[in-house]
């Protein structure tokens, strides 16, 4: 028997900006002054402080410490010009961070009533499944699509292995709008994950590469299907 072929219509991701949709960036921060980012709509930080308690800095937390989260929001910026960008700080300078202040961070962006959120990051710590999982889902009942960052050197990561979350591997994607779908894999796309310029704080421009930066391509697709 010969394999039925379905034609699905192509979707026109330049026909949308974005517009009305809120976009968490859980990352180092959100460096405002960058000439390639327009406005932040806001700034929130989490840490853990001497007493071993998770404490949340609200207002004009718009810094970033690291400059990982300003590429971040820089790509989501290029394919989404008119979402919301919303900074959400976890990272120190080293771009280490609590597991607890993650869950916080996801917590917040629930609240808060996020529509997607991108995570370029993960652990390899099994132990911190199950909790992770549970905001996790938490958020996925609450209309949000999480998008996270696969490991680079292809080890099980979380959260981007977990079915309520899109995982995204970085590879060889040309286009603004470009992206490979692998149905039922784990890690369900492949992003812009190849040497590219991306922002950085300081209002400066590198080059990287990693699955860090493919995943905020994906998350600026998304944000073009949540407007539509």
């Amino acid at each position: 028997m010969n394999p039925k072929i379905l034609s699905y219509p192509r979707f026109n991701f330049s026909a949308w900006t974005g517009r009305g949709v809120k976009v968490a960036v859980i990352d180092s921060g959100i460096d405002p002054q960058h000439p390639k980012i327009s406005r932040v709509q806001s700034g929130i930080e989490f840490a853990v402080n001497g007493r071993g308690k998770v404490i949340r800095g609200i207002g004009t937390v718009l810094v970033d410490r690291a400059g990982h989260g300003t590429a971040c929001a820089g790509i989501i910026h290029r394919i989404a010009p008119a979402a919301e960008l919303h900074s959400v700080c976890v990272f120190d300078e080293s771009l280490c961070a609590d597991g607890r202040v993650l869950l916080e961070a996801l917590r917040w962006a629930i609240e808060c009533r996020m529509d997607v959120v991108n995570l370029s990051l993960g652990t390899t710590d099994s132990s911190f499944k199950d909790e992770l999982q549970t905001v996790c889902q938490e958020a996925l009942e609450a209309q949000m699509v999480l998008i996270a960052a696969a490991h680079n050197d292809g080890l099980e990561s979380f959260p981007a292995v977990l079915p309520e979350v899109i995982g995204v591997r970085g590879g060889e994607v040309q286009g603004l709008h470009g992206y490979y779908y692998r149905r039922q894999e784990l890690i369900e796309c492949i992003g812009r994950g190849g040497p590219q310029r991306v922002c950085w704080a300081g209002r400066r421009e590198i080059m990287r590469e990693g699955s860090s930066f493919a995943a905020p391509h994906i998350a600026g697709l998304v944000a073009l299907v949540r407007q539509a």
